[in-house]
């Protein structure tokens, strides 16, 4: 979490997210939903209001059990050979990509 934010400013300081979480000690961990139904009680949001952005299988799983769409980073982690990659509707190629989608 403490290296998260500060990533997360670098890339993105011009947008501002409202949460930002990542694995905690004593949590469920992807692709457990856990996180993103905290997130999604905190604001008081459906799965209608929400989308994962994410760049591996383990997102994609995440997304899935929360009931939620998802955003592909295809620079990120992920292996984008994989056959769970063809349910995958949105994906961004970039930083700036993402960011250019997320303004």
């Amino acid at each position: 979490q403490m290296m998260l934010e500060p990533l997360i400013d670098q890339l993105f300081g011009e947008v501002k997210f409202d949460a930002v979480i990542g694995c905690r000690p004593n949590k469920p961990a992807k692709p457990d939903p856990f996180i993103v139904f905290e997130i999604m009680n905190k604001f008081k949001l459906n799965s209608a209001d929400c989308l994962y952005i994410g760049d591996s299988e383990y997102d994609y799983k995440t997304a899935h059990n929360a009931g939620i769409d998802l955003l592909i980073a295809k620079y990120g982690y992920g292996f984008y050979d994989q056959p769970w990659m063809k349910n995958v509707r949105l994906t961004v190629d970039s930083v700036t990509e993402l960011k250019d989608f997320l303004l």
